[in-house]
């Protein structure tokens, strides 16, 4: 849970806003240590988005933002996609 959006930044409708704001908001008060340790080595994170239109930019999730940040943040980390 502490990795979900608020309600109200599900209704931003612009990918690099919701970004911005789910990087703020949620990222930056959570350590990226704790958090790959807490999910645990073999953990997943889902998404219902359709990776095409991820991709292609028509829609965005917070679940790539975190496998960013995770990279980002931890030096040797990758999170890779299943597709």
């Amino acid at each position: 849970m502490p990795l979900a959006p608020t309600s109200d930044m599900l209704k931003i409708e612009n990918a690099a806003e919701y970004e911005s704001v789910y990087r703020e908001r949620i990222l930056a008060k959570l350590d990226p240590k704790k958090v790959y340790s807490d999910l645990g080595e073999n953990a997943v994170l889902l998404c219902y988005e359709k990776w095409d239109d991820i991709r292609t930019g028509k829609k965005f999730c917070h679940r790539r933002i975190i496998a960013d940040w995770l990279e980002e943040s931890i030096e040797g980390t990758e999170v890779k996609e299943l597709i």
